[in-house]
Parts: C-alpha cells; sequence; structure tokens
C-alpha cells in the first residue's frame, strides 16, 4: 500500500528503491501527501518489468527531485547493464540507456548472429 511504502522507506532509511511502472504509478496517486512524505529520501529510482511512461518519469523529477532509471530486459541486469545510476549520462525518457563500461550490447538474430 501507499501507507506502507512510505512507511517502510521512512523507518528504514531507504535510499535506493526498484519498483515496476505499475507500482509507481499507484505511488503517484498519493499526490502531495506521498511526495511530502518521502521528498529527500531517495538517492536512486529504478524501474523495470514493463515500459516506463514519460509521466512518471516527469512527476518523480518534478516532486521528489530524482531521476528513474529505466532497464529493459531481465529485471536483475537491468541496473548492471544499461542505465546504470553510477555512471553520468542523460536519461533519455522512453530508453533503455546505454552499455555500461566493460558491457555491450546486441541484437541476435534467430541464429544467434548479430544484426546490425
Amino acid at each position: 500500500t501507499l501507507e506502507s511504502t512510505c512507511r517502510v522507506i521512512n523507518k528504514y532509511a531507504i535510499t535506493n528503491l526498484t519498483g515496476s511502472p505499475t507500482a509507481y504509478r499507484l505511488l503517484i496517486a498519493g499526490g502531495e501527501q506521498f511526495a511530502r512524505s518521502i521528498k529527500g529520501k531517495l538517492r536512486i529510482v529504478s524501474s523495470a518489468g514493463e515500459p516506463l511512461n514519460p509521466e512518471v518519469i516527469r512527476w518523480f523529477a518534478d516532486n521528489l527531485g530524482v531521476t528513474i532509471h529505466d532497464h529493459y530486459g531481465q529485471t536483475e541486469l537491468g541496473m548492471v547493464l544499461c542505465n546504470h545510476h553510477g555512471l553520468a549520462h542523460p536519461v533519455h525518457v522512453g530508453s533503455a540507456g546505454f552499455a555500461s563500461p566493460g558491457h555491450r550490447i546486441v541484437v541476435l538474430d534467430d541464429d544467434h548472429q548479430e544484426l546490425p
């Protein structure tokens, strides 16, 4: 629930939050009350599981002062391979980001051949 999320963020001094766009949209429904209760607490916010809509990205930036890093693919790999929060780079709305240093991301065809 919105209340339990706020309580946990405050009680345990959570600074790194990961969730799905659906969960973030539910939090946004809490409006100013939700924003006031956790503003300044979160340092890093990540999203995975489905495409993140621009309204959610803007709301978190405008109301909480934090950028959501959208990840694509296997949730456990998103923060390692693309849009890593520790790298200074622009975040483009609707983009899964860039490959982290030392990694290369490619698209393969059905025969496992790299596509251009």
